[in-house]
């Protein structure tokens, strides 16, 4: 789920503020062990340029600052994990509110030492589609 507010910097140009939640689990990679490794419950603050290319379409960039849980599949490890992420997509309108977006993001997190002193790097590349409303 996203939120977002822009400002408009000229004829062209938006500039635009939002948070970004996802409760669900994304792989992330496997230990030497063999778990799944996992992120979940993450949310980001993300600072949105973007450039009007017509009257209907706009391109934007993203670069968030992300924070969530890291996990294995076996449930024994977990940490909270932080890092940045940053990003490209479009906007189209359908009508005058209604708009779909299509967005690619590359997330990288801190290191972050399990209390098993297992030390895991965690990132992660997401495709995105939606569909949202603008009021």
């Amino acid at each position: 789920m996203q939120a977002q507010y822009s400002w408009a910097l000229g004829s062209n140009f938006l500039l635009g503020l939002g948070a970004t939640a996802n409760t669900g689990n994304r792989k992330a990679g496997t230990y030497a062990n063999g778990n799944d490794a996992y992120t979940k419950d993450r949310y980001s603050i993300d600072l949105i340029p973007s450039i009007a290319v017509t009257n209907k379409v706009l391109v934007f960039a993203r670069i968030s600052s992300v924070a969530g849980n890291a996990t294995s599949s076996n449930g024994t490890s977990t940490a909270s994990i932080q890092g940045l992420g940053y990003g490209l997509g479009f906007r189209a309108m359908i009508d005058n509110n209604l708009f779909w977006q299509a967005g690619y993001d590359y997330v990288k997190f801190n290191d972050v030492t399990f209390g098993n002193g297992t030390v895991s790097s965690f990132k992660g590349n997401i495709l995105s589609l939606g569909i949202g409303y603008k009021f």
